[in-house]
């Protein structure tokens, strides 16, 4: 914590920078720390989880975050901007959301319903 506290001067006077310089992951720090859009149920990869998700909604465009913990460690965010996502960019994503769902929902029945033998 004491070293991304000292990073939060730096980086809000030039994040991208900071982020390629600093940054422990390897996805996001060659592009200066972006993570694409956030939204309320955005499901985020590793290093980011919920507690970086929820931290990120609640930034105003050009605002920057003090040191979040996630499970993975502690970030920085900024908010670049505000955007509505269109139906066909979220498309995809809620069909791929109610695949999983199902999905789960199938493995379970079967797992319940499952009789092993022969063991």
């Amino acid at each position: 914590k004491p070293k991304i506290e000292g990073l939060i001067p730096l980086a809000q006077q030039d994040f991208t920078t900071i982020a390629k310089k600093s940054s422990d992951d390897p996805a996001t720090s060659p592009v200066g720390g972006l993570i694409g859009r956030v939204g309320p149920e955005t499901i985020l990869t590793p290093p980011c989880d919920r507690a970086a998700r929820d931290a990120a909604v609640k930034l105003k465009p050009g605002e920057m975050s003090g040191a979040v913990r996630s499970d993975y460690g502690w970030h920085l965010l900024k908010c670049l901007e505000k955007q509505d996502v269109t139906f066909e960019e979220a498309e995809e994503r809620v069909y791929l959301n109610l695949l999983y769902e199902m999905r789960l929902k199938i493995d379970e029945t079967l797992r319940k319903n499952a009789k092993i033998e022969g063991q």
